[in-house]
């Protein structure tokens, strides 16, 4: 397996953001003008799903493994996905004054208001939408609950390893609704 993979081709930081940036541009299109061709938000979930699946083909079958190493993560992407939705809200604002019935023959002042108040409309909706649902799942408070207890018995393992006493430490502090099952052993 070793030496197949000798003769693959790697999968590095430059590639790893061509596949992220191949998403990030179907994304931002849907984003920025689903409103104005509805029907191109279906299409472009068919290219996410061809894009994931040709993903997976290229990293198990034709690239090597990539070196595992600590990353950054996602987190610039979702930036990135953040101004995307911010500047859709603009666009799709502009797409509504400027061609909508509503504001046919009105003068700028009028357009300008009614963009200025879609999108403070659209600012306030996603609030309220955010406060309405959790922010956090419970799978993931299981799953951070699983993490500190795994880091806690590694942590007493060692302790004993390296002082050849047994600690009595019992300071698991879970947030999963599953916590005690995850301090007892049982998960």
């Amino acid at each position: 397996f070793a030496e197949r993979q000798s003769s693959y081709n790697k999968f590095d930081m430059p590639e790893q953001i061509e596949v992220m940036l191949q998403l990030m541009l179907s994304l931002g299109y849907v984003l920025l003008f689903g409103s104005a061709a509805p029907l191109i938000v279906p299409l472009c979930f068919f290219v996410f799903r061809v894009q994931v699946q040709a993903s997976a083909m290229l990293l198990t079958e034709c690239t090597r493994r990539p070196f595992p190493q600590r990353m950054a993560g996602i987190g610039v992407w979702c930036d990135v996905v953040q101004v995307l939705m911010a500047m859709g809200v603009v666009t799709n604002g502009f797409l509504i004054v400027h061609y909508g019935v509503a504001f046919a023959g009105t003068q700028i002042t009028a357009k300008l208001t009614g963009c200025f108040l879609y999108c403070i409309l659209a600012v306030i909706l996603r609030a309220s939408i955010n406060d309405l649902g959790p922010m956090r799942d419970s799978a993931v408070k299981l799953l951070e609950a699983r993490r500190n207890r795994v880091l806690q018995v590694l942590t007493q393992k060692i302790t004993e390893g390296l002082t050849g006493v047994g600690s009595n430490y019992k300071t698991f502090a879970g947030h999963a609704r599953q916590a005690e099952e995850v301090e007892a052993g049982e998960w």
